[in-house]
Order: structure tokens, then C-alpha cells, then sequence
């Protein structure tokens, strides 16, 4: 496991432990649950990333009115999402040029 995945583990099960007060949270606790075990079989850490996000966002869970660990989860994974969305669009970019270039220089090809 990298040390992405164990800093996820350890974040995910930190946030499972806390109460949470909520309408929600016995199925957002279960989801919580579910990611660590698919952290630890090996499924990639972006998945459970978008995984996580769509957990928060399905059982209507307000980062700003949860509790201390479950925010930092939370701060966490929006980050490192934003990050990956920065790659991708970078990626893309790059593509998109290197796309053009050759019809930039050498016209005839």
C-alpha cells in the first residue's frame, strides 16, 4: 500500500469512529466502512476517492456541520480530487498541442 492509501486508511477510519449526528449517518458510516475494505483488497485510491465524495454528497452530509476528523477526511479528498482534476486538464492540454504541432511545422505530413 503507498503512502496515499495509508494517509486515506487512516483518515477514513479516524472519521468512522466519530459520532456523527445526523439523519444519515448510519448509511454514510456503512459507506465509510465499505471504503476501507476496498482500500485494503487494492482498489486504487482515486476510485475510492470519488467514492467518498459521492458518499458525502448522497447522504447530504454538510462538511461545515460535521465533526472534526470527518472534515479533515473531507478537506482531504476534495483536495486531492481537485489535484487530479488540475492533471487531467493539464494532460489534455498537453495533448491538444502536441496534437497541432505537427501540422505547425511540417504541413506536408
Amino acid at each position: 500500500m503507498d503512502a496515499d492509501a495509508e494517509t486515506l486508511e487512516q483518515l477514513i477510519e479516524t472519521a468512522y469512529q466519530e459520532p456523527v449526528d445526523n439523519q444519515q449517518s448510519i448509511s454514510y458510516k456503512n459507506g465509510l466502512k465499505r471504503m476501507i475494505h476496498e482500500l485494503r483488497n487494492g482498489k486504487g485510491t482515486q476510485f475510492v476517492m470519488i467514492d467518498l465524495y459521492h458518499n458525502f454528497r448522497e447522504n447530504d452530509m454538510v462538511p461545515v456541520m460535521l465533526p472534526t476528523n470527518n472534515q479533515k477526511l473531507y478537506q482531504y479528498t476534495w483536495h486531492m480530487l481537485l489535484l487530479l482534476r488540475e492533471k487531467e486538464l493539464k494532460n489534455r492540454h498537453l495533448i491538444s498541442q502536441l496534437a497541432e504541432t505537427p501540422t505547425i511545422f511540417d504541413p506536408y505530413l
